[in-house]
């Protein structure tokens, strides 16, 4: 047996966190996939809360127009000088119970909700960090149901996207994505034997069991690695595997998360960890730190190939942004 397989952690053995959420989202194999937009908010499991989504439209189609106010406020705050190609909405086909029309004069305009606004947030850091332009393929760790995943593709900001998760997980977004009739296509690797160069240089969705990561390295790397919300939820061996590029290589980690998700006592912290295996960007003042809902960070092998934002900037991490979740 390989060093590099005798020193990986299985990562099909989840952290303590996560055995939880996997047994809690077990119910979803249940759901039909056009109805599972409808369930991956309740309790966030995978998504931004939806019970206010659904609220809100039944109030603005009730008559209350000025329920939606605060939803379209912080969209457009977020989304001010972002070029239309950064610009998400949902697609879902079932969006219009859970959605409000953003702009009505506009020439194509877009349906938005709370996980919009909430992916926006990450996706309109990303083009201000400058590390939006160029890529060949982007990397995310833990894919939520796919939204972020579908964004990249259909906006054709890259031509290859991969998803590594729980297969439970990767479950959820290959229905999810294949309810939406994406313009991409999909491809699973469940085993070693399904990974080739061959296959993982195809242009689409490639989604990849966590138990693989060992091995993907031998194949690929990556210009850009994405994580939000569950590096925090890891155990600190788990986050370290992902992150020391001893399985694979990446140029630049983009990170929003909690330094360590409260209920997670099997982490240290997520920036001191960054601070192993490259330099991080910003450089959080540890006193106003303790003031931020969460920390949005940069890691890159030198300090190269990004545009160094001022933490006043970067949008998210205070939780002011997003009123209207």
């Amino acid at each position: 047996m390989s060093n590099k397989l005798m020193n990986h952690i299985d990562l099909s053995i989840p952290s303590k966190v996560w055995d939880t959420w996997l047994a809690q989202i077990e119910f979803l194999k249940y759901i039909p996939d056009d109805q599972l937009r409808f369930h991956v908010g309740f309790g966030y499991y995978l998504g931004a809360p939806i019970e206010k989504d659904l609220w809100r439209v039944n109030e603005y189609n009730s008559g209350n127009k000025n329920a939606a106010l605060k939803l379209i406020r912080d969209y457009n705050a977020i989304t001010e000088n972002l070029p239309e190609k950064f610009l998400l909405k949902e697609y879902d086909k079932n969006a219009t119970y859970f959605s409000v029309l953003h702009d009505s004069s506009a020439s194509n305009p877009s349906l938005i909700n709370s996980d919009v606004v909430r992916m926006q947030v990450d996706v309109a850091n990303m083009y201000r960090f400058g590390i939006l332009s160029g890529l060949k393929n982007v990397l995310e760790i833990g894919g939520g149901y796919g939204h972020l995943a579908n964004f990249f593709l259909s906006r054709k900001v890259v031509d290859s996207y991969y998803v590594i998760d729980f297969m439970q997980v990767l479950d959820v977004v290959d229905r999810w994505v294949g309810s939406t009739d994406p313009i991409y296509d999909v491809y699973r690797y469940d085993k070693f034997d399904n990974l080739s160069s061959e296959c993982l240089e195809r242009p689409g969705l490639h989604l990849i069991s966590n138990v693989l990561l060992p091995n993907i390295g031998d194949f690929i790397s990556f210009d850009l690695m994405i994580n939000m919300n569950s590096f925090c939820e890891m155990s600190q061996a788990q986050v370290e595997q992902y992150i020391s590029r001893s399985n694979f290589d990446y140029n630049i980690l983009y990170s929003n998360n909690r330094d360590k998700q409260m209920l997670n006592d099997e982490l240290d912290s997520l920036s001191r960890t960054f601070m192993k295996y490259g330099f991080i960007w910003p450089d959080y003042d540890t006193s106003n730190s303790l003031l931020l809902k969460k920390k949005v960070i940069i890691l890159s092998r030198n300090g190269e190939g990004f545009n160094k934002l001022d933490i006043n900037e970067i949008q998210g991490i205070t939780g002011a942004e997003m009123n209207s979740m």
